[in-house]
Formats: structure tokens, sequence, C-alpha cells
């Protein structure tokens, strides 16, 4: 990531990071839709030492911190990590909590973690390859990674980050370098020997939130082939 690029990410998370809380706290239906999803795999592989890359206010890996985990939280964003720490204090889990403010590609960790985890995070980067060789290095063998990525497939994100007032395509062009092809051939030649990738979420956050009773239909969508290429949300998960 250029510098210049750098610093438009981090003024863009700083400035939005009272947004992210407020949704954070509002605990929606989309949201804990989206959360249980990802967290449904990470509990299947064993964990002690976690890495979360663009952890932002702590959403997805705080849930692991009261589970025991170890986190190094990694982010861009200073006020972000800030926040993050506040929770982890409120719940007395600042000890297992580590912070670390600087970008993905300048992770130096070797055979550290066990698992790594990053969400909305690959199309904010310049060079994912560098990333990813990056992060299977940070691995220990037999390590996981699971990433959560918008799936430029979808015709929903063109709008939405079109028009919504805290999104922005300074920020969010890099989501036409994450097609699903793309990705599995980066995490394949940084070397990791199991790719497994798969797309979910029919419908946009504000129909899930209205009707919430449409969740129901979200696993059966998702199994019709032709249409499960188009869903808006990639969740992949790679082992070292």
């Amino acid at each position: 990531m250029t510098a210049k690029t750098n610093e438009t990410q981090a003024r863009f998370f700083d400035d939005e990071v009272s947004y992210f809380l407020s949704k954070q706290e509002e605990n929606s239906v989309h949201a804990r839709r989206v959360m249980n999803k990802f967290l449904s795999l990470v509990v299947q592989y064993p964990r002690s030492r976690v890495l979360d890359i663009g952890a932002g206010i702590g959403t997805y890996s705080l849930p692991l911190l009261r589970e025991g985990s170890s986190v190094t939280a990694l982010d861009i964003s200073a006020k972000s990590l800030e926040i993050y720490h506040m929770l982890a204090c409120k719940e007395n889990l600042e000890s297992r909590l580590t912070l670390s403010c600087q970008k993905a590609e300048g992770l130096e960790s070797v055979d550290q973690y066990d698992m790594v985890l990053t969400r909305h995070v690959l199309h904010h980067v310049d060079n994912i390859a560098e990333v990813a060789r990056r992060i299977h290095r940070s691995l220990r063998e037999n390590g996981t990674a699971i990433f959560l990525e918008p799936n430029p497939l979808c015709p929903y994100w063109y709008p939405y980050l079109t028009f919504h007032p805290h999104r922005s395509w300074k920020v969010e062009h890099g989501i036409l370098r994450c097609f699903p092809w793309m990705l599995i051939r980066h995490f394949r030649n940084a070397g990791f020997r199991e790719i497994e990738l798969t797309n979910y979420g029919a419908f946009p956050p504000f129909v899930v939130n209205r009707f919430g009773s449409l969740i129901a239909l979200e696993d059966p969508l998702a199994s019709v082939p032709w249409l499960r290429r188009f869903l808006a949300l990639t969740l992949l998960k790679v082992r070292k």
C-alpha cells in the first residue's frame, strides 16, 4: 500500500469509528447473521493465539477473547484500536489483547499464530499476493486463516458503495481485485495447501433488517449453483 493510499485509508476509518461503534451496539439482524456465519467457521478450528488483521473495534475477535484466546489486533486506524482496547477493558480482557497499529503489508511475525482472521480487509490492500505470503509465514504449521470479503460479482455492491453515506470508492475500489478466482490464485501461490471458498448473503442488509424471517432462505438459496456465485459475501478458508 502506498503511503498516500495508507493515509487515506487510515483517515477514513478514524473518521468513521463512531459510526462503526454505533453499528456494533445496534446489533442488527444483518450484523448478527454475518457474525454468526463467520464465527461458525472459526469455532471449527483449534486456536489459542489469534491474529485479527483489520480488527477495527474488535467486533469479530472480542468473542474469541471472551472464550480464552489471546488476540493480536492489527489495524491502520489508531482510533479504532483505542475503542477496541476500551471495550476489552470493560470486560477485563485486556491482558490477552495486543494492539498493533500498522498496515497488513507490514506483518512480520513468523510461525506465531494458530489462526488469522480478516474481515473486509483484502480489498483495502494494494498487494493481496504479498499479504497472503505474510499471513502464510505468520501461521504455525496446520494454522488456519479465514477471510470475509465483498463479492464483486454481486451487483448490490455497486450502488451501495456509490450512495451509502459511510462508504467511499476512494477506499473501496479494491473490491475489483477480489473476484473469487483471484483470491484462490493468490493464496494457492502463497503456499496454502487447503483452500475452500463459499459465498452467502442473498439479501441486502436493509431488507434482512426489515424482514428478519428471510434469513431462513439464505442457506437454501446458497445451495443453488448458478445463484451462489452472485451472493454478496465471500468466505475463504485456507490452511497452512
